[in-house]
């Protein structure tokens, strides 16, 4: 599953002189490893910053943390952060 090798990210992102910004780095957090490891097999083909970002924004808006709860009122991100709380 996925690229035959390791795609390095940062370095990925300097090749197209694309700043990994705390925004993106956020995104990027949000995928799981299987999301990333989809992330990754599509961005070693990107070519240019458009696509680099456009291939993250999918990839993000169509992660499990992304998704609505069952009730439909919150995402799973959101859910988890509120019930941060009760962990100790």
């Amino acid at each position: 599953m996925g690229v035959e090798r390791n795609v390095d990210f940062e370095a990925k992102f300097n090749s197209l002189s694309l700043a990994l910004d705390p925004g993106m780095k956020d995104q990027l957090g949000d995928l799981t490893f299987l999301e990333c490891d989809a992330f990754a097999t599509e961005l070693a083909g990107a070519k240019t910053q458009k696509d680099t970002m456009q291939i993250l924004g999918r990839h993000h808006g169509r992660c499990i943390l992304q998704a609505p709860t069952q009730d439909g009122k919150t995402t799973w991100k959101e859910r988890c952060k509120d019930e941060e709380g009760f962990n100790r």
